[in-house]
């Protein structure tokens, strides 16, 4: 689960055949890293997963733009948390610091303050094991190994060790 899918920024210009045929941009890379990581460290694709982002609307702005915890939050308990219950996966692998959070608040677990917390706070809804992770895009990846130490690499063998 990514936190959101687009802005109106990111959706104005040339047509995106890719987008449209298999629902995201094959090529982008945060697209490329997940797609990478999926296939690491489960053996499948992106497009073998039930994916689907936090925030359902398209916000303002640049494709980095925030947006606010209290639109998060409230994306979380009307949309996210019912896909959770109605899809039942094994796992749900939430991408990004907010979107962890905006699942752990609605689902009455305290926030955590940063991504190592997050990869250490597994937490369970109903019997579905929700997990945080950095943001695979490119922010993210180098936030979280900062200092030349692949830690995202570890991060997903520890959760794909603990799944077997």
């Amino acid at each position: 689960m990514l936190q959101d899918w687009s802005s109106d920024n990111g959706l104005t210009g040339r047509f995106d055949s890719d987008a449209a045929t298999n629902g995201y941009t094959r090529a982008a890379p945060t697209n490329e890293n997940l797609e990478y990581l999926l296939q690491r460290h489960f053996e499948v694709t992106l497009g073998q997963v039930y994916a689907t982002n936090l925030f359902p609307f398209i916000k303002t702005g640049a494709m980095n733009n925030s947006i606010p915890t209290k639109a998060l939050d409230r994306a979380a308990e009307e949309f996210a948390k019912p896909q959770i219950e109605i899809v039942k996966p094994q796992i749900v692998i939430c991408l990004g610091l907010e979107t962890f959070n905006s699942m752990r608040r609605v689902c009455d677990q305290k926030r955590v303050e940063c991504v190592a917390d997050a990869v250490s706070s597994k937490f369970l809804m109903g019997d579905i094991e929700v997990w945080g992770q950095s943001h695979p895009g490119a922010l993210g990846k180098a936030s979280r190994n900062k200092g030349g130490v692949d830690r995202v690499t570890g991060d997903w063998s520890l959760m794909a060790k603990a799944l077997r």
